[in-house]
């Protein structure tokens, strides 16, 4: 059983630069924009558009990096849209098993 320690709160800049490249990385592409295009592409958002994304607090593992998103659509998104969506970023060098 492998067990790992797991640190809450915003993920740090630096920390994320350095040891997690591709959590930086990617926040950048997560974009409204983005989103709105991957959602609408599995059928998940026939009309309307991602209008924000607001991160949550970001946990850290030794393997990992995970942040709950928040989304906010536009007016005419459908009600069951998926407001939250979790974002999980592998370290650097890390592989899956």
């Amino acid at each position: 059983m492998l067990v790992s320690a797991v640190q809450s709160g915003p993920c740090p800049p630096a920390f994320s630069r350095t040891l997690f490249p591709v959590v930086e990385t990617a926040f950048e592409r997560f974009s409204a924009e983005f989103l709105t295009e991957r959602l609408r592409a599995g059928g998940a958002l026939p009309r309307g558009r991602v209008s924000a994304v607001h991160p949550g607090t970001c946990q850290t593992t030794i393997l990992s990096t995970i942040v709950p998103l928040r989304l906010e659509y536009s007016a005419d998104a459908p009600p069951d849209a998926p407001r939250r969506l979790l974002l999980k970023a592998s370290a650097a060098g890390s592989r899956s098993a």
